[in-house]
């Protein structure tokens, strides 16, 4: 879930966490575009998934608009989507979360109108029976299509990036020693730690922080898997982000981009990359409810 302010774009109520979600198995499949050209519409019709059957559809959904933030009306129920093997809710959350969720894509991936960050919805929806991960997914994709009347499109752009490489000194990396991978936030402060990781995930993490504000890509030609931390507290504490234009990656202050190079050996530079992107043609703002 989105939550502006917070470091993680993505990630807001978690201490102990992995990354793989958003890095190595977020990925979506699309058909080739030829010169740019949108190559197919998404609208409201029957999903199907990898074996090509007929996607189960929820057997009962509700999809209403939030006329008020109502996070503080409920306690401790935190906006955002969750799930379990046969329901899903979306409590509190706007259009961007739900659709990233539903084509299991980046921020960075999915374009549209600016109510896509600001509108609310509630919505909850049930299946008669248990379904895996990715069925749920395309079952919401064919809900928010139905009660949105909702049109996408799969274009490939080129987006600014920060490309992560190694510095003229060196890196200080060392070869992993850990038997498991994951990545880990460790209090206090905003220090993180990879266990047993390419630094293609180091890249992925840092593309869902908010104060790095576009997205970084792996050109270190590191291919080994690596332990190693970086500390972070300053550049939260800063929310320091290059301002003055492409190249500029150093501002007065401790930035993220200081820090990582000081303590990893690893700088980001301003360049370009190609990305499979999702455009949001058609959406009304007011959904089909119950």
């Amino acid at each position: 879930m989105h939550q502006l302010g917070h470091p993680f774009g993505a990630i807001v109520h978690f201490a102990t966490f992995t990354t793989r979600p958003l890095g190595k198995s977020l990925f979506f499949v699309f058909t080739l575009t030829i010169f740019g050209f949108v190559q197919s519409i998404w609208a409201a019709q029957p999903s199907k998934t990898s074996d090509g059957s007929n996607n189960p559809q929820f057997s009962v959904a509700s999809v209403k608009r939030v006329h008020k933030n109502i996070e503080i009306e409920e306690g401790n129920v935190r906006p955002g989507l969750t799930t379990t093997t046969s329901s899903l809710r979306a409590h509190n959350t706007n259009l961007r979360d739900c659709l990233q969720w539903a084509y299991n894509v980046k921020t960075y991936q999915l374009l549209g109108p600016d109510w896509l960050n600001t509108e609310k919805y509630e919505i909850e929806a049930k299946s008669d029976e248990p379904v895996s991960e990715e069925q749920m997914r395309l079952m919401l994709r064919q809900l928010l299509a139905e009660r949105f009347k909702m049109q996408l499109e799969k274009e490939d752009r080129e987006l600014p990036v920060y490309a992560l490489v190694v510095d003229h000194l060196g890196s200080g990396l060392h070869t992993t020693q850990a038997s498991n991978a994951s990545v880990k936030l460790s209090p206090p402060g905003f220090r993180l730690v990879f266990r047993k990781e390419p630094l293609s995930e180091l890249a992925n993490t840092l593309s869902t922080l908010s104060f790095i504000d576009r997205p970084v890509v792996d050109r270190t030609k590191l291919s080994g898997e690596y332990d190693f931390s970086i500390d972070l507290t300053a550049a939260v504490r800063n929310n320091d982000t290059p301002s003055s234009g492409p190249g500029a990656v150093d501002s007065p202050g401790v930035s993220a981009f200081t820090l990582i190079r000081e303590q990893l050996g690893l700088k980001m530079a301003a360049s370009k990359a190609a990305f499979d992107v999702l455009v949001v043609q058609h959406a009304e703002r007011i959904p089909t409810e119950n």
